[in-house]
Protein backbone atom coordinates (compact mmCIF):
# COMPACT_ATOMS: atom_id res chain seq x y z
CA UNK A 1 0.00 0.00 0.00
CA UNK A 2 2.78 2.70 1.11
CA UNK A 3 4.86 1.63 -2.55
CA UNK A 4 1.36 2.16 -4.24
CA UNK A 5 1.05 5.66 -2.63
CA UNK A 6 4.15 6.57 -3.16
CA UNK A 7 3.94 5.70 -6.90
CA UNK A 8 1.02 8.01 -7.09
CA UNK A 9 2.47 11.27 -6.20
CA UNK A 10 3.88 11.87 -9.49
CA UNK A 11 0.79 11.01 -11.29
CA UNK A 12 -1.10 13.65 -9.03
CA UNK A 13 1.62 16.55 -9.12
CA UNK A 14 1.71 15.49 -13.44
CA UNK A 15 -1.95 16.14 -13.34
CA UNK A 16 -2.05 19.47 -11.36
CA UNK A 17 1.18 20.75 -12.95
CA UNK A 18 -0.96 20.11 -16.50
CA UNK A 19 -4.01 22.10 -15.25
CA UNK A 20 -2.30 24.82 -14.14
CA UNK A 21 -0.36 25.09 -17.50
CA UNK A 22 -3.86 25.17 -19.15
CA UNK A 23 -5.93 27.61 -16.78
CA UNK A 24 -6.16 30.80 -17.63
CA UNK A 25 -3.19 33.19 -17.94
CA UNK A 26 -4.42 36.23 -15.82
CA UNK A 27 -4.93 33.48 -13.04
CA UNK A 28 -1.30 32.26 -12.67
CA UNK A 29 -0.40 36.03 -13.59
CA UNK A 30 -2.59 37.24 -10.41
CA UNK A 31 -1.22 34.37 -8.01
CA UNK A 32 2.67 35.67 -9.33
CA UNK A 33 2.40 39.31 -8.55
CA UNK A 34 1.51 38.58 -5.07
CA UNK A 35 4.94 37.19 -3.85
CA UNK A 36 8.34 38.36 -4.42
CA UNK A 37 10.16 35.23 -4.02
CA UNK A 38 8.55 34.23 -7.57
CA UNK A 39 10.25 34.79 -10.84
CA UNK A 40 8.74 35.44 -14.05
CA UNK A 41 10.42 35.21 -17.42
CA UNK A 42 10.03 34.79 -20.98
CA UNK A 43 11.34 31.01 -21.34
CA UNK A 44 9.29 29.10 -23.70
CA UNK A 45 6.45 30.20 -23.40
CA UNK A 46 5.55 29.72 -19.70
CA UNK A 47 7.34 30.96 -16.41
CA UNK A 48 10.77 29.63 -15.13
CA UNK A 49 13.67 30.82 -14.04
CA UNK A 50 15.28 33.26 -16.13
CA UNK A 51 18.49 34.89 -14.59
CA UNK A 52 22.14 33.65 -14.41
CA UNK A 53 22.15 32.73 -10.65
CA UNK A 54 19.69 29.74 -11.45
CA UNK A 55 21.80 28.04 -14.55
CA UNK A 56 24.58 28.76 -11.55
CA UNK A 57 22.44 26.81 -8.76
CA UNK A 58 21.75 24.27 -11.52
CA UNK A 59 25.35 23.93 -12.69
CA UNK A 60 26.43 23.11 -9.17
CA UNK A 61 23.75 20.80 -7.82
CA UNK A 62 23.04 18.63 -11.38
CA UNK A 63 26.61 19.48 -13.21
CA UNK A 64 27.18 21.06 -16.40
CA UNK A 65 25.84 18.30 -19.06
CA UNK A 66 22.58 17.96 -17.16
CA UNK A 67 21.68 21.70 -15.86
CA UNK A 68 20.59 22.61 -19.55
CA UNK A 69 18.30 19.62 -18.98
CA UNK A 70 17.04 21.07 -15.57
CA UNK A 71 16.35 23.76 -16.79
CA UNK A 72 14.22 22.86 -19.64
CA UNK A 73 12.17 20.83 -17.09
CA UNK A 74 11.36 24.09 -15.40
CA UNK A 75 10.99 25.94 -18.37
CA UNK A 76 6.81 25.23 -18.14
CA UNK A 77 5.96 25.12 -14.25
CA UNK A 78 3.52 28.00 -13.82
CA UNK A 79 5.22 28.81 -9.95
CA UNK A 80 8.98 28.89 -9.47
CA UNK A 81 9.85 29.45 -5.93
CA UNK A 82 13.19 31.18 -4.87
CA UNK A 83 14.63 31.94 -1.91
CA UNK A 84 17.21 35.03 -2.96
CA UNK A 85 15.58 38.10 -2.67
CA UNK A 86 15.63 40.67 -5.47
CA UNK A 87 18.23 43.62 -6.22
CA UNK A 88 16.18 46.19 -7.59
CA UNK A 89 19.81 48.80 -7.24
CA UNK A 90 22.53 49.16 -6.81
CA UNK A 91 25.09 52.52 -5.25
CA UNK A 92 28.14 51.34 -6.25
CA UNK A 93 29.22 47.74 -5.38
CA UNK A 94 26.18 48.15 -2.89
CA UNK A 95 23.04 46.16 -4.26
CA UNK A 96 19.63 47.04 -2.94
CA UNK A 97 17.14 44.37 -2.21
CA UNK A 98 13.53 44.42 -2.04
CA UNK A 99 13.74 43.01 1.54
CA UNK A 100 16.40 46.19 2.34
CA UNK A 101 13.62 48.46 1.20
CA UNK A 102 10.82 47.19 3.33
CA UNK A 103 13.27 47.29 6.45
CA UNK A 104 13.77 50.33 5.88
CA UNK A 105 10.29 50.90 5.57
CA UNK A 106 9.62 49.17 8.41
CA UNK A 107 11.98 51.67 11.00
CA UNK A 108 10.11 54.48 9.35
CA UNK A 109 6.94 53.39 10.36
CA UNK A 110 8.57 52.54 14.13
CA UNK A 111 10.38 56.21 13.82
CA UNK A 112 7.06 58.06 13.05
CA UNK A 113 4.89 56.43 15.98
CA UNK A 114 7.77 57.03 18.00
CA UNK A 115 8.02 60.84 16.74
CA UNK A 116 3.58 60.55 16.76
CA UNK A 117 3.39 59.30 20.81
CA UNK A 118 6.18 61.18 21.51
CA UNK A 119 4.69 64.60 21.12
CA UNK A 120 1.86 63.92 22.48
CA UNK A 121 3.95 63.23 26.24
CA UNK A 122 4.03 66.33 29.15
CA UNK A 123 5.36 66.03 32.16
CA UNK A 124 3.43 68.27 33.45
CA UNK A 125 -0.11 69.02 33.69
CA UNK A 126 -2.56 66.11 33.21
CA UNK A 127 -2.18 63.53 30.63
CA UNK A 128 -3.61 62.12 28.06
CA UNK A 129 -5.38 59.27 27.84
CA UNK A 130 -2.38 57.99 24.97
CA UNK A 131 -0.11 58.65 27.24
CA UNK A 132 -1.36 56.70 30.24
CA UNK A 133 -2.31 54.22 27.74
CA UNK A 134 1.60 53.72 26.75
CA UNK A 135 2.87 54.41 30.19
CA UNK A 136 0.94 51.54 31.57
CA UNK A 137 1.98 49.06 29.07
CA UNK A 138 5.50 49.95 29.24
CA UNK A 139 5.31 49.54 32.96
CA UNK A 140 3.57 46.25 33.15
CA UNK A 141 6.38 44.83 30.50
CA UNK A 142 9.02 46.55 32.45
CA UNK A 143 7.69 45.05 35.65
CA UNK A 144 7.65 41.78 34.41
CA UNK A 145 10.65 41.83 32.39
CA UNK A 146 12.10 42.52 35.89
CA UNK A 147 10.89 39.93 37.80
CA UNK A 148 12.20 37.48 34.96
CA UNK A 149 15.97 38.67 35.14
CA UNK A 150 15.86 39.55 38.98
CA UNK A 151 18.08 42.43 38.51
CA UNK A 152 16.50 46.12 38.22
CA UNK A 153 20.01 47.39 36.31
CA UNK A 154 20.00 44.63 33.56
CA UNK A 155 16.17 45.30 33.44
CA UNK A 156 16.89 49.07 32.60
CA UNK A 157 19.29 47.94 29.54
CA UNK A 158 17.84 45.23 28.21
CA UNK A 159 14.60 46.83 28.03
CA UNK A 160 15.19 48.96 25.43
CA UNK A 161 16.69 46.21 23.12
CA UNK A 162 14.44 43.58 23.21
CA UNK A 163 11.30 45.76 22.98
CA UNK A 164 12.84 47.11 20.00
CA UNK A 165 13.56 43.43 18.54
CA UNK A 166 10.24 42.84 19.13
CA UNK A 167 8.58 45.42 17.62
CA UNK A 168 10.57 45.97 14.70
CA UNK A 169 9.68 42.02 14.22
CA UNK A 170 6.48 42.65 14.70
CA UNK A 171 5.75 45.20 11.51
CA UNK A 172 8.51 43.92 9.26
CA UNK A 173 6.14 40.45 9.90
CA UNK A 174 3.12 42.57 9.37
CA UNK A 175 4.36 44.61 5.99
CA UNK A 176 3.65 42.29 3.62
CA UNK A 177 0.20 42.14 4.62
CA UNK A 178 0.31 45.94 2.75
CA UNK A 179 -1.32 46.55 -0.46
CA UNK A 180 1.58 46.91 -3.05
CA UNK A 181 4.01 44.48 -0.95
CA UNK A 182 4.45 41.81 -4.30
CA UNK A 183 2.59 43.09 -6.65
CA UNK A 184 4.86 46.76 -7.71
CA UNK A 185 6.83 45.42 -10.42
CA UNK A 186 10.30 46.73 -12.52
CA UNK A 187 11.07 44.99 -15.79
CA UNK A 188 14.66 43.83 -15.96
CA UNK A 189 15.77 43.30 -19.49
CA UNK A 190 18.20 39.61 -20.21
CA UNK A 191 19.75 38.73 -22.50
CA UNK A 192 18.52 37.21 -25.82
CA UNK A 193 15.40 39.39 -25.69
CA UNK A 194 14.15 38.09 -22.26
CA UNK A 195 12.68 39.64 -19.75
CA UNK A 196 12.63 39.14 -15.73
CA UNK A 197 10.03 40.93 -13.35
CA UNK A 198 11.18 41.94 -10.00
CA UNK A 199 9.33 42.88 -7.10
CA UNK A 200 9.96 46.32 -5.90
CA UNK A 201 8.84 45.07 -1.90
CA UNK A 202 8.78 42.23 0.13
CA UNK A 203 8.57 41.02 3.48
CA UNK A 204 11.75 41.62 5.36
CA UNK A 205 11.61 38.35 7.42
CA UNK A 206 11.44 36.63 4.07
CA UNK A 207 15.02 36.91 3.68
CA UNK A 208 17.56 34.82 5.45
CA UNK A 209 20.29 37.99 5.56
CA UNK A 210 17.44 39.87 7.83
CA UNK A 211 16.67 37.61 9.65
CA UNK A 212 20.75 36.44 10.32
CA UNK A 213 21.34 40.15 11.04
CA UNK A 214 18.49 40.10 14.09
CA UNK A 215 19.78 36.94 15.57
CA UNK A 216 23.52 38.50 15.62
CA UNK A 217 22.43 41.43 16.93
CA UNK A 218 20.96 39.66 19.38
CA UNK A 219 23.75 37.36 20.08
CA UNK A 220 26.08 39.80 20.62
CA UNK A 221 23.74 41.75 23.41
CA UNK A 222 23.46 38.58 25.16
CA UNK A 223 27.08 38.06 25.39
CA UNK A 224 27.92 41.77 26.04
CA UNK A 225 25.33 41.34 29.21
CA UNK A 226 27.45 38.40 30.28
CA UNK A 227 30.69 39.96 30.45
CA UNK A 228 29.12 43.44 31.90
CA UNK A 229 27.46 41.63 35.34
CA UNK A 230 30.58 39.10 35.65
CA UNK A 231 33.03 40.17 34.07
CA UNK A 232 35.89 37.57 32.67
CA UNK A 233 34.39 34.71 34.86
CA UNK A 234 32.17 34.27 32.11
CA UNK A 235 34.52 32.84 30.57
CA UNK A 236 34.23 30.57 32.69
CA UNK A 237 30.93 28.76 31.62
CA UNK A 238 32.57 27.48 28.49
CA UNK A 239 36.14 26.95 29.37
CA UNK A 240 36.26 24.84 32.80
CA UNK A 241 39.52 22.79 33.06
CA UNK A 242 39.01 21.97 36.66
CA UNK A 243 37.56 18.40 35.59
CA UNK A 244 37.26 16.29 32.79
CA UNK A 245 33.71 15.92 32.82
CA UNK A 246 33.55 20.22 33.84
CA UNK A 247 35.60 20.59 30.58
CA UNK A 248 33.09 18.51 28.60
CA UNK A 249 30.32 20.15 29.44
CA UNK A 250 31.63 23.75 28.87
CA UNK A 251 32.56 22.79 25.42
CA UNK A 252 29.11 21.59 24.87
CA UNK A 253 27.72 25.11 26.05
CA UNK A 254 30.08 27.04 24.05
CA UNK A 255 28.38 24.87 21.12
CA UNK A 256 24.66 25.70 22.43
CA UNK A 257 25.55 29.32 22.74
CA UNK A 258 26.70 29.46 18.81
CA UNK A 259 23.98 27.46 17.67
CA UNK A 260 21.63 30.22 18.62
CA UNK A 261 22.50 31.92 15.46
CA UNK A 262 21.31 29.88 13.24
CA UNK A 263 17.73 28.53 15.64
CA UNK A 264 17.11 32.14 16.25
CA UNK A 265 17.67 33.16 12.21
CA UNK A 266 16.12 29.99 11.05
CA UNK A 267 12.95 29.72 13.17
CA UNK A 268 12.13 33.53 12.01
CA UNK A 269 12.87 33.14 8.15
CA UNK A 270 11.34 29.45 8.06
CA UNK A 271 8.13 30.56 9.45
CA UNK A 272 7.31 33.56 7.69
CA UNK A 273 8.57 32.27 4.41
CA UNK A 274 6.54 29.55 4.90
CA UNK A 275 3.49 31.45 5.48
CA UNK A 276 4.31 33.47 2.07
CA UNK A 277 4.19 30.07 0.26
CA UNK A 278 0.87 28.78 2.31
CA UNK A 279 -0.65 31.89 1.27
CA UNK A 280 0.42 31.96 -2.11
CA UNK A 281 -1.28 27.82 -2.45
CA UNK A 282 -4.64 29.46 -1.10
CA UNK A 283 -4.35 32.26 -3.72
CA UNK A 284 -3.46 29.34 -6.00
CA UNK A 285 -6.41 26.91 -5.09
CA UNK A 286 -9.00 29.67 -5.16
CA UNK A 287 -8.21 30.17 -8.53
CA UNK A 288 -8.85 26.70 -9.10
CA UNK A 289 -11.91 26.51 -7.39
CA UNK A 290 -13.30 29.51 -9.16
CA UNK A 291 -12.32 28.50 -12.72
CA UNK A 292 -14.37 24.88 -11.46
CA UNK A 293 -17.88 26.37 -9.64
CA UNK A 294 -17.37 30.33 -10.89
CA UNK A 295 -18.46 30.99 -7.08
CA UNK A 296 -15.20 33.07 -5.51
CA UNK A 297 -14.04 31.68 -2.34
CA UNK A 298 -11.99 33.78 -0.10
CA UNK A 299 -9.28 30.79 0.64
CA UNK A 300 -6.76 33.37 1.40
CA UNK A 301 -8.35 35.77 4.05
CA UNK A 302 -8.54 33.37 7.28
CA UNK A 303 -5.03 31.95 5.51
CA UNK A 304 -3.93 35.83 5.95
CA UNK A 305 -5.50 36.41 9.13
CA UNK A 306 -3.31 33.27 10.44
CA UNK A 307 -0.43 34.59 9.43
CA UNK A 308 -0.62 38.05 10.93
CA UNK A 309 -1.00 35.53 14.20
CA UNK A 310 1.60 34.19 13.30
CA UNK A 311 3.57 37.00 12.91
CA UNK A 312 2.63 38.51 16.25
CA UNK A 313 3.71 34.73 17.83
CA UNK A 314 7.50 34.89 16.04
CA UNK A 315 8.42 38.66 17.50
CA UNK A 316 7.46 37.56 20.71
CA UNK A 317 9.26 34.24 20.68
CA UNK A 318 12.28 35.79 19.60
CA UNK A 319 11.81 38.58 21.90
CA UNK A 320 11.49 36.19 25.31
CA UNK A 321 14.33 33.60 23.96
CA UNK A 322 16.78 36.89 23.61
CA UNK A 323 14.90 37.91 27.12
CA UNK A 324 15.96 34.38 28.60
CA UNK A 325 19.38 34.09 27.53
CA UNK A 326 19.81 37.35 28.78
CA UNK A 327 19.44 35.94 32.20
CA UNK A 328 21.23 32.55 31.35
CA UNK A 329 24.18 35.11 30.42
CA UNK A 330 23.57 37.09 33.91
CA UNK A 331 23.74 34.39 35.82
CA UNK A 332 26.57 32.74 37.11
CA UNK A 333 26.73 28.86 36.29
CA UNK A 334 27.93 26.26 38.88
CA UNK A 335 29.41 23.40 37.16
Amino acid sequence: MLRNSLASVPHFYSRLTTYLEMAEPTVITENLERFPQLEQGTVSGGVGPADAHSQDVSTQLYGATDSATHAAGHADSPIHVVFIPDNIAQIGNFMISNTLVTSVIASLVLIGVAFFVGRRITTTGVPGRLQIFFESLVGYIHDEMSKILGNDRVTTIAFPLITTLFLYILVANWIEFIPGVGSVEIVKELEGGKEKILHLLRGPNADLNMTLGLAIISFVFIEFMGFRTQGMKYLGNFFNFSSPINFFVGIIELISELARLISLSFRLFGNIFAGEIIVLLAITLQGIVFDWIKIPVPFPVPIMLFEMGVGVLQAAVFALLTLFFVKQATTAHDH
